[in-house]
């Protein structure tokens, strides 16, 4: 498993991958883009740009990742899958089997924790996830096996 580094604005990342800094910069070099002409063509600023590749900003938007892959002629999951994890995520993470608890229901299971934490970290983007809003995943997903299963 990776080792996991604290980076800027408390976010964790593995240290073995490629992170999204060095893999946008190297997108954009094979196609040939300046940071402007990129910017242009993903519809965004050189300096979002800049910002991505320096890694002051690690966890962009995904319409911004998506856009920016595409840009490149690159697939948009190459970017979203190298988003950092945001420490909220984690501690919320860190909370739900309390948050179950109170809301009556059982705490997830070690396979519904491996798939909130295999979903893109830039999903999580728009939503500063909690405990309970991760509950909520699961229960989606436990109620959709069930009907996957009463079929």
């Amino acid at each position: 498993m990776p080792r996991l580094q604290i980076g800027r604005y408390g976010s964790r990342m593995a240290k073995d991958q490629r992170t999204l800094a060095a893999l946008l910069t190297e997108f954009r070099r094979a196609a040939g883009l300046s940071k402007v002409e990129l910017a242009r063509r993903a519809g965004t600023t050189r300096q979002t740009i800049h910002e991505i590749e320096t890694g002051a900003r690690l966890t962009p938007g995904v319409d911004t990742l998506k856009a920016l892959a595409r840009a490149c002629g690159r697939d948009p999951m190459a970017l979203i899958e190298r988003t950092v994890v945001p420490a909220r995520f984690e501690d919320a993470l860190a909370g739900i089997e309390e948050a179950a608890k109170r809301r009556g229901i059982h705490a997830p299971t070690k396979d519904e924790i491996a798939l909130l934490k295999s979903l893109p970290p830039a999903l999580w983007n728009k939503i500063p996830p909690d405990a309970d809003v991760l509950l909520d995943q699961v229960e989606i997903e436990r109620r959709r096996k069930l009907r996957q299963s009463g079929s």
